[in-house]
């Protein structure tokens, strides 16, 4: 979530990708803010969804991101 108690996403973003903690790891952010997919998305953040967001469409979105990381990795 964009949201987060201590922080933005991006905060966290920003903060594991300057520490190269799991650089690897595909994000896919959910938010309910309507301006998301205009924003600079930080490095890593493969995919948005926004909310309020159906169980099936999450789920695809997951599993595509999934599989690319998966054909990225070999």
């Amino acid at each position: 979530d964009y949201t987060l108690p201590d922080m933005t996403a991006f905060d966290f973003i920003e903060r594991k990708n300057k520490e190269h903690l799991a650089t690897e790891t595909p994000i896919v952010l959910c938010s309910a803010l309507a301006d998301l997919n205009q924003m600079k998305l930080p490095v890593g953040v493969v995919a948005t969804i926004p909310k309020p967001f159906q169980i099936p469409e999450f789920l695809k979105t997951i599993k595509l991101c999934s599989d690319r990381s998966l054909e990225n990795a070999s």
